[in-house]
């Protein structure tokens, strides 16, 4: 039916910045946090305008320039009485833990586990239901806050130590500050040793002990709890059925964004060519194919140490095997596929940046504009893709992903030279989300010359 807009309070985008929504006319930011929530309710309308030719594509708490007509003054929400907890990764988010109140903030230290990897949200001390979380899943220093706030499902910061191979083990200081808009961020505590100056108790996560699972076809594809068989190494058995093959993968404390599977599916020893990944959340129905005879009993081992998994099989009849991770950037790769290859798909390769993937192509001959996509793991249902329907030109719209694309969504560049070379870029490291994927020419993408030609006998020489 038709929309009442006298009962809407905000017609919003996502910022590309902090990812938070904002008003589409003035970029006027849609509170998220504090008691602004609910101070703020009512049909909106444009209060304020930027400096001549200061841009609006992004939320007024990010802009720092002149106002023409400045916005109404804000004031911070009151400070929680009761304290603030912190819950994470470290130990299942099962026991929120109580950080220290410095007046304008609360901080933590927290550790790194053997993934390197960590991820947490907030909650109110006296309300543990109520939680402080960012506005997307996997919120980086520059997401959006949100709540205090009841409905906090999946939404958590990631402190991610891979890309850069921050070692397991790495004490980071954990901040909420509190304020007119509740910001978070966190930093490596390089000074702090366990046993030394700071007493290993008052690290979060030191004492963590994490479980793992094996989901196969004789668990029906349930969680089955492995059997701890040393310093960060499990292992289970499993009895082959009378169709002679099992399928398997893990869950780390069973999560299912903390999946550990094979780059692709794949069977008995071809499994050892092909990478371990995770545990991570792009699993996508991804697993492990052991066959054997029925009845025969297969053991499985799984170990990980500072991020590096290793995925063992020994059977009596069939295949035994053993598969391996990747640490680092290279933990997953990147392709590209579009008009100029024939839909075929290329490998990226990693930049000197740890985070950056490059892939160079040319342009094709007579086209005017070329189309391609980015995948993840050479699977086509794990696509980065702007956040806009058709083609549309890197830079242009929030680059969203990896996930499945609904509809027609692809990147597009113009070019009106035929072999002109260019790079497209991944950065995951952008601030600006429209920047995720971008494009750099690095022949000229317009013949002049010919155009001139053209020009000329079309309307004669001067």
């Amino acid at each position: 039916g038709k929309v009442n807009l006298e009962k809407v309070d905000y017609v919003v985008v996502p910022c590309p910045f902090d990812e938070g929504p904002m008003h589409y006319v003035d970029g006027r930011e849609v509170p998220t946090s504090g008691a602004r929530i609910f101070k703020n309710r009512g049909r909106y309308r444009c209060d304020n305008i930027r400096d001549e030719f200061d841009l609006y594509d992004y939320n007024s708490s990010l802009y720092s320039g002149k106002y023409q007509m400045s916005p109404p003054e804000e004031v911070a929400a009151d400070r929680p009485d009761s304290g603030i907890c912190i819950l994470g990764s470290w130990d299942g988010f099962s026991s929120p833990s109580e950080m220290s109140d410095e007046g304008d903030c609360w901080t933590c230290l927290v550790k790194l586990g053997e993934t390197r990897v960590e991820r947490f949200q907030f909650r109110l001390a006296s309300e543990p239901e109520v939680a402080i979380y960012p506005w997307v899943p996997n919120g980086s220093m520059m997401t959006r806050v949100v709540g205090p706030h009841a409905d906090a499902a999946g939404k958590y910061w990631i402190i991610d130590g891979r890309d850069e191979e921050v070692p397991a083990g790495t004490v980071y200081r954990v901040t909420l500050h509190w304020g007119l808009r509740l910001k978070v961020s966190w930093q490596q505590e390089k000074s702090i040793t366990l046993g030394g100056a700071i007493a290993p108790k008052s690290v979060i996560g030191t004492n963590a002990r994490h479980r793992y699972f094996v989901l196969g076809t004789w668990t029906s594809w349930s969680c089955f709890e492995m059997t701890p068989s040393g310093a960060g190494s499990f292992q289970t058995q499993l009895r082959i059925g009378m169709s002679g093959s099992e399928y398997f993968r893990f869950q780390r404390d069973q999560d299912e964004e903390q999946s550990i599977y094979p780059a692709k599916s794949v069977s008995d020893a071809d499994a050892s060519l092909v990478p371990v990944r995770g545990p991570d959340a792009l699993c996508n129905g991804k697993m492990w194919r052991i066959t054997g005879r029925h009845g025969e009993v297969v053991a499985i081992h799984l170990s990980i140490k500072d991020a590096m998994v290793h995925v063992e099989v020994k059977s009596m009849t069939g295949p035994s095997w053993t598969a391996h991770g990747v640490t680092g950037p290279a933990r997953h790769s990147y392709w590209v596929l579009g008009s100029f290859n024939n839909w075929n798909q290329e490998q990226m390769l990693p930049a000197d940046r740890p985070g950056i993937f490059v892939y160079r192509g040319r342009a094709g001959a007579c086209v005017q504009q070329e189309r391609f996509s980015i995948i993840v793991d050479e699977d086509p249902e794990l696509a980065l893709y702007p956040d806009t329907p058709g083609g549309v030109p890197p830079g242009i719209a929030i680059v969203k992903g990896p996930g499945r694309v609904e509809d027609d969504r692809d990147f597009l560049l113009t070019c009106l030279k035929e072999g002109a070379e260019f790079e497209i870029v991944v950065d995951f490291n952008a601030r600006d989300k429209r920047k995720v994927v971008q494009v750099n020419w690095l022949t000229e993408a317009v013949d002049v010359a010919s155009m001139q030609r053209s020009f000329l006998n079309f309307f004669g020489s001067v």
